[in-house]
């Protein structure tokens, strides 16, 4: 997906159709969306690396959560679908990711901890 569209969504949205798609068992939209989220956690955090590194501008992105969350949330999510689906190497691979978000630059206070409301 093209990052100009990426950047239009609306992260907080992609949560609670994930949130939902998980009640329904719906676990190919459950993957999709949960692609999607993480390619928009990824775009948005490779724009800011970028402003930061030509000392611009950080843009201002309405997220209610820390980036860190969604690319947490996305991992978690991916990591159910895998486990629900039998594919136990690829769930454990979702978990190591999900577990291991300390490589983000500037995750000040709020994004340090595990994300609050994880609960699905």
């Amino acid at each position: 997906m093209r990052p100009s569209i990426l950047k239009s969504l609306k992260p907080d949205i992609m949560v609670e159709m994930l949130e939902m798609a998980y009640r329904f068992e719906d676990w190919d939209k459950m993957l999709n969306t949960a692609g999607i989220l993480y390619s928009y956690a990824q775009c948005i955090y490779e724009e800011r690396q970028y402003h930061k590194a030509k000392n611009l501008p950080v843009p201002i992105v309405d997220m209610e959560r820390p980036l860190v969350y969604y690319f947490g949330f996305s991992h978690l999510m991916r990591g159910i679908v895998c486990q629900k689906q039998g594919k136990y190497d690829e769930a454990r691979e979702s978990i190591y990711r999900y577990a291991e978000l300390g490589w983000m630059e500037d995750l000040g206070e709020e994004g340090k901890g595990l994300p609050k409301s994880l609960d699905v």
